[in-house]
């Protein structure tokens, strides 16, 4: 358009930071016309007769009446408003803002079009004429106020959910630098990952009464994902599972002594590579693995705020069920001992 009419101006935007301070340092110059963008020279004085000023200019400026800035609509905070507003008239210099409102604008579309159409009309305002009515810039105002309030509350929403999960970040947190420090390497709670990763094995493929549907192959092919096993194994566990008739008490067995073996094992691999590289390798793996838990949790946890939405149509409050069923979720965040396979 103001090509059209044949006005020359500049376009200021926050890419090209070079020409973006050309273009304001020269803004303030007589019959000057910028348009810039809400970001574009943000918290940057234009001074009046350019930069560096030109007395002549400068005061030729002022008798016309300084900057002059024309905002295109009202924004939805008025806090961008005012920063629009304060580039003119800066430091005691004389200057004017002015904002042009459509009823079109998403601000009068969504939360004051009708009721200010309603005035414009009583008031038998034209279209193209000035609007000057304190009951119309009211009306704008409570319209900012009330998508601010909307805004508001969304971002309460946003950290009352937050919260929750910032326990569970917490927890991560503190059993992350717990690994990376060292603490957390101790040889018994490693000998108790492998007792519970081993028992939860024999427990899964022993549930039958039926000592005759147990799967001892399943069983070595899952403890083969820990540790090596010599080909005796199976007739070991076989032995075990012959010579007693209890369930519990056989399972007992089979954990402790493929629980010897992993230990025997692990000692083993710890004497040829040493020490400190056992210790790396505790470290990276366990890392990994928190790590990786933690991305399932967040997964978890992003599936139940999207599902705990619909209960608010059983009347029960989504942010209540979201923390009864995310607080135990979170207690169960810390390195599970049974997780080392991963």
């Amino acid at each position: 358009m103001l090509r059209r009419e044949g006005i020359e101006h500049e376009l200021l935007n926050a890419k090209n930071h070079e020409r973006e301070a050309s273009i304001i340092a020269q803004a303030g110059r007589p019959g000057a016309v910028t348009i810039a963008t809400n970001m574009a020279g943000r918290g940057v004085d234009i001074i009046l007769g350019g930069n560096p000023p030109l007395p002549d200019e400068a005061k030729k400026v002022r008798e016309a009446g300084g900057l002059l800035v024309f905002g295109t609509e009202r924004h939805e905070a008025r806090r961008i408003d005012n920063q629009l507003r304060g580039r003119a008239g800066r430091q005691g210099d004389p200057g004017a803002s002015q904002f042009l409102v459509s009823l079109e604008d998403d601000l009068m579309r969504i939360f004051g079009s009708e009721k200010i159409k309603g005035m414009m009309d009583l008031l038998g305002l034209p279209e193209d004429q000035p609007i000057e009515n304190k009951m119309i810039s009211r009306a704008l105002e409570a319209a900012q106020s009330k998508i601010e309030g909307f805004h508001f509350d969304a971002r309460k929403h946003v950290l009352e959910y937050d919260d929750v999960m910032n326990r569970h970040r917490e927890v991560a947190y503190k059993m992350r630098r717990r690994i990376a420090d060292g603490s957390e390497l101790t040889k018994d709670k490693i000998s108790r990952m492998f007792g519970d990763e081993i028992k939860k094995i024999v427990e899964f493929h022993t549930q039958s009464e039926s000592f005759g549907e147990w799967n001892i192959e399943e069983i070595i092919e899952d403890a083969k994902a820990i540790f090596s096993l010599s080909p005796d194994v199976r007739s070991k566990l076989e032995e075990l599972k012959d010579g007693r008739r209890d369930k519990f008490e056989i399972q007992k067995e089979f954990a402790a002594y493929l629980n010897d073996l992993a230990l025997k094992a692990y000692a083993a691999k710890e004497k040829e590579v040493g020490e400190e590289n056992t210790r790396q390798a505790e470290k990276f793996i366990l890392l990994r693995t928190l790590d990786f838990l933690w991305m399932d949790h967040l997964e978890a946890m992003e599936h139940l705020r999207s599902s705990v939405r619909l209960r608010a149509y059983g009347q029960r409050d989504p942010l209540v069920e979201y923390k009864n069923e995310g607080h135990p979720r979170g207690q169960a965040l810390p390195l599970p001992p049974g997780r080392l396979r991963k």
